[in-house]
């Protein structure tokens, strides 16, 4: 009851106030609405009339909490995995590594997004990494989603060491079937290549 009589004032005052989200408990299980209130055009200002909107944005409501949680999942998935889960456009600029690059190679994951592909992968790596980018890029324009990067690469580490390590790629596309980047995972292959 408090918002609504505060919605009434700010409408008062205002003139209007759009988008009140109010939840009502009902027999049937809470309900959340959303209230618009437009103060009429009166002479009256003592006795105000208002235009007064409401619709269930239940269904609105849980689908936002559903995806909030399961945000929350991923994010804590990503963020304490060992692998480093990364994602890339098709400029080559990181857009998003996760924490774990941090115990790999020293960089925090915001130093490590404002590392070119140059500043991450030694060159025999990096002309590696260019060709498999390219036959990806080619296998898309041919409408092949299926294609992927799996390979060793050599990265350098913030105290100047290398390290290697396994990468798999693939393409991330736009709903419409539009290649708009990479998603991929970082491993730590060190104890591979020393066996």
């Amino acid at each position: 009851a408090r918002l609504i009589l505060e919605t009434l004032a700010q409408a008062k005052l205002q003139g209007s106030a759009y988008g009140q989200a109010i939840h009502l408990p009902l027999p049937n299980g809470g309900h959340w609405f959303e209230l618009s209130v437009t103060r009429k055009t009166s002479s009256d200002d003592m006795n105000p009339s208002f235009v007064v909107l409401s619709r269930d944005i239940t269904g609105r409501r849980q689908a936002e909490q559903a995806l909030q949680a399961s945000r929350e999942r991923y994010r804590i998935v990503v963020e304490t995995i060992s692998e480093i889960v990364w994602t890339m456009d098709l400029a080559g600029n990181f857009t998003y590594i996760s924490p774990a690059v941090e115990r790999l190679r020293g960089y925090t994951a915001k130093e490590a997004m404002q590392l070119s592909l140059e500043e991450t992968l030694t060159p025999a790596s990096l002309a590696q990494a260019k060709a498999e980018i390219q036959r990806l890029l080619e296998a898309s324009r041919i409408g092949d989603r299926r294609q992927s990067i799996v390979g060793e690469f050599e990265q350098y580490c913030k105290d100047g060491s290398t390290v290697w390590v396994d990468v798999s790629t693939t393409g991330l596309y736009h709903q419409d079937g539009e290649l708009i980047g990479f998603v991929g995972v970082t491993r730590d292959a060190t104890a591979r290549k020393q066996a």
